[in-house]
This record gives structure tokens, C-alpha cells and sequence, in this order.
């Protein structure tokens, strides 16, 4: 009988021991709710100040792409331009060189009348 009192009370000091011992170790995680709420303050404002920047970033590139616009239709346009000076050009030169040399002596003498 002692073996089996001494076995009983060896399991109920085990059983004590463990669950007293257990839930100080379950609820002794070290967690600290309010430093993990400013945690997540502190990054919902760094996610705000980021979206503030992506906003104006968009917002600039909308800007740039605009005036892109504005500078290939001025392009456009200069190219139109110079094509038909090349062209006006070309037709110069050409009837210059279909001149004979008299011609041309002729039409210098001219335009200093």
C-alpha cells in the first residue's frame, strides 16, 4: 500500500507541478499589445506618406506625358516645315544648275540693279 500511496502522491505533486509551471509559461509570452499598436501605427503612416508620393509621382508623369504630347505635335509640325524648305531648296538648285554660266552671270547682274 505505501507503494502505491507513494505513486499516487508523486502523480498528483507531477500533475500540480505542470500545470502550475505550464500556465506561467502560456501566459508569460512577453507580448506587448501597445508597442505592436504603435508598430502598426508607425507603418500605417509610412504606407500613407508612400501612397502621398506615388499620388504625386502619378500625378507628374500625367504632367510630363502631356507636355510629350504637346512637343510631338511641334515636331510634327517642324518636320512638315522642313520638307517643304528641303523641297523649295532642291527645285533652287536644280534650276540653278540647268542655268548655262551666261544665265547665270546674268541673273547675279540683275538683282544688284
Amino acid at each position: 500500500m505505501k507503494l502505491r500511496e507513494l505513486i499516487w502522491i508523486v502523480l498528483l505533486i507531477g500533475v500540480t507541478l505542470y500545470f502550475t509551471l505550464g500556465k506561467e509559461k502560456q501566459t508569460d509570452f512577453g507580448f506587448d499589445e501597445k508597442a505592436y499598436q504603435r508598430k502598426i501605427d508607425s507603418l500605417i503612416s509610412i504606407s500613407s506618406n508612400n501612397d502621398k508620393i506615388i499620388d504625386s509621382l502619378k500625378n507628374d508623369n500625367k504632367i510630363r506625358q502631356e507636355k510629350i504630347v504637346g512637343l510631338k505635335g511641334d515636331l510634327t509640325n517642324l518636320n512638315k516645315k522642313a520638307k517643304f524648305y528641303e523641297k523649295q531648296y532642291n527645285e533652287e538648285v536644280s534650276l540653278i544648275n540647268d542655268m548655262s554660266d551666261d544665265d547665270i552671270v546674268l541673273e547675279f547682274a540683275k538683282s544688284f540693279k
